[in-house]
Parts: C-alpha cells; sequence; structure tokens
C-alpha cells in the first residue's frame, strides 16, 4: 500500500487529523465542565496575609459549600502584588486556580517601566468581591489633628515626613501621589512588602502617615494608636464618627477605589467562568459572608455577569492611566 492511501492527499490526512482532535478536544473540554469542579480549587492572594486575604477567607466556607470543593487560600507576596499575578496568568486555565486581584495590582504598571501584566487583558473576569474605604492615618507622634494642619506641617518640613505603603504602585502610593499634587506637598514614600507590615513603624513613630483601607488600621485606630485625619472619599463614614471626608478641605482630591476581583487565566472554558461566578454571586448572599466582610469594614459588592467585571476592570484602568499621566507619574 502507498502512503497515505487512506487519503487522497497530504492536506485531506492533515484536515481529519484536526478536525478529530477538535471532535475529541470538544468533549474534554466539555467533560471536564460537567464534571467541574473535581478537586480543591485554589486562590492565590499576591499579597502578605492579614489584609486583602480577610475577605476571600470569608467567602471560603460559603464558596465551598456551593462548589462542593475545598477552596485553599495561598499568599503569594511580592513586588506589589506582581509574582502572585504572573503565577497565576502562567497557570493552566482548567478552573482550579484563580487570582483575588485587588485595584493596587491595576495600579501598579503605571509605576514600573519592567511591568508587562495588564490585568484588563491577561485575565478572564469571574466576579468583583467587595469594596473597602481608604483613610488618611498619622502618627500620634506626628502631633497632627486634621489634614488642614497635616499641609501646613508639610509645607514647613519638605522632604521630611514619610508615609508608608503596601508597595511602589499600590492604591495607598497612589493615594498619596495624589494627595501630594493636590497639596504642593513633598513626602517621601517608604514601600513595604504588604498592607499590614508598616503598621507597628506607624504606631511608633518610623514613619509618619499612611494611605490605606479602613479594614487595615481599624483596630490600631479604635484603640487611639493611630490618627484618624480624613475618610478618602466625599462622605463620611458610620464607624469613623467626627472623622470628615477629604473633600472638605480638598475639593478636588480623587478617591481610588480600593477593591477585589476574582481572575482566572486566559482561556477558561465560558462555563466554567459562569458556574464560578455564580456560585460567588450565591456565596455573597449569605447572612454570615455579609456579616464578616462587613466586620472588616467592607462593602460586598456583586456583579451580574463577568462580563461587567471585565468593565469595571478596564475602565478603571483607563481612569487610573489619565490620573498618573495627569500628576506626571513617570514609570521607573
Amino acid at each position: 500500500m502507498k502512503p497515505f492511501a487512506l487519503c487522497r492527499t497530504v492536506q485531506a490526512c492533515l484536515i481529519a487529523l484536526i478536525c478529530g482532535a477538535s471532535i475529541v478536544s470538544g468533549r474534554v473540554e466539555a467533560q471536564s465542565s460537567d464534571n467541574y469542579p473535581a478537586r480543591p480549587i485554589h486562590v492565590i492572594v499576591p499579597f502578605a496575609p492579614g489584609a486583602a486575604d480577610v475577605y476571600i477567607r470569608a467567602l471560603g466556607p460559603a464558596l465551598e459549600a456551593e462548589l462542593g470543593q475545598p477552596i485553599v487560600v495561598e499568599n503569594r507576596a511580592g513586588a506589589n502584588g506582581l509574582i502572585g499575578a504572573d503565577a497565576v496568568k502562567r497557570t493552566a486555565a482548567d478552573g482550579y486556580t484563580f487570582l483575588f486581584a485587588t485595584a493596587s495590582v491595576v495600579a501598579t504598571r503605571f509605576f514600573r517601566k519592567d511591568v508587562t501584566l495588564n490585568v484588563c487583558k491577561d485575565f478572564v473576569p469571574v466576579n468583583t468581591v467587595h469594596e473597602s474605604p481608604m483613610v488618611l492615618v498619622a502618627s500620634p507622634a506626628l502631633g497632627v489633628k486634621s489634614v488642614a494642619e497635616l499641609i501646613d506641617h508639610a509645607r514647613r518640613n519638605p522632604g521630611k515626613l514619610t508615609f508608608a505603603s503596601a508597595g511602589i504602585g499600590s492604591i495607598q502610593h497612589l493615594s498619596a501621589e495624589l494627595f501630594k499634587n493636590e497639596t504642593k506637598t513633598d513626602l517621601v514614600h517608604v514601600p513595604y512588602n504588604g498592607g499590614t507590615v508598616f503598621i507597628p513603624d506607624l504606631i511608633t513613630g518610623r514613619v509618619d502617615l499612611a494611605f490605606s483601607t479602613l479594614g487595615t488600621l481599624a483596630a490600631q485606630i479604635g484603640e487611639k494608636k493611630l490618627v484618624p485625619l480624613a475618610v478618602l472619599g466625599k462622605a463620611t463614614h458610620k464607624d469613623l464618627p467626627g472623622v470628615p471626608p477629604i473633600t472638605e478641605t480638598l475639593p478636588n482630591y480623587q478617591k481610588i477605589a480600593s477593591w477585589s476581583t476574582m481572575l482566572a487565566p486566559l482561556g477558561l472554558p465560558d462555563a466554567i467562568r459562569d458556574r464560578v461566578h455564580q456560585a460567588v454571586s450565591k456565596a455573597l448572599t449569605k447572612p454570615d459572608v455579609q456579616a464578616l466582610i462587613e466586620k472588616n469594614y467592607g462593602l460586598a459588592l456583586d456583579t451580574a455577569t463577568s462580563a461587567e467585571v471585565g468593565k469595571l476592570i478596564c475602565s478603571e484602568s483607563e481612569r487610573l492611566d489619565l490620573l498618573t499621566r495627569k500628576i506626571g507619574i513617570q514609570p521607573d
């Protein structure tokens, strides 16, 4: 028998092979979607424990009940979320590894030239989870009691006041840069490897200020170890009576929202994406989940579709791009 006797041409054989592979691939994907999930699901939090992971850990038990598999939360801190995010980006898109991303992961690329990761383009959006109010706090050692006092002190001491953040390009960092631009003050950035790591230094006065989430700093504020100067936004917060919004002093200050979202590697089958989206949405309605998120001073969020999550991420990315350009931030 001559070679390729069963096929008239090599091209015909290749077409047959490709079609057969496509059918098999489709069956495998359908089977994996039908049986999903068949093993534990890993959620990577790209930050140190004690901040962003509070919310996914609160969501975990309800999500396990919805999906019927354990939810394993793993912290992979470093480079303001880029290490964990890049690890998920390179993972198989099979629905067993997700990224619990925050707005900081979106913002980092506007501060660093070496960042190629683009959350808007490199991941499949699944669901939004929460938003946290942001506050400006000072170390008691600084001796200021209001935003106006802080501005006056900073202008009289250019280059001497320091602010802590979770890292270069974090939401804390960007919030401070907006403050500097609006007040024409010179504050020195001290980046840390995580959103809670700097708290001891802030309490003792080794750093002077922080623009961070209320959930991260609420205990220290309540114990009067830190001085709350303002809520970052246009309204007061029920858990900070007497603390004014920053817009009372700086009407043009633009708040940067601190939110979290579930993302997956590109190529995740739609059926699995929708399955997880529905599970997260249901879990967010559970009274115990809402109570835990509220206890940590967050607001439970939900969107009707995964497409809406994608629109949210991309619109926020565009807004941050415009803001960083406006205030003259150049990637290093």
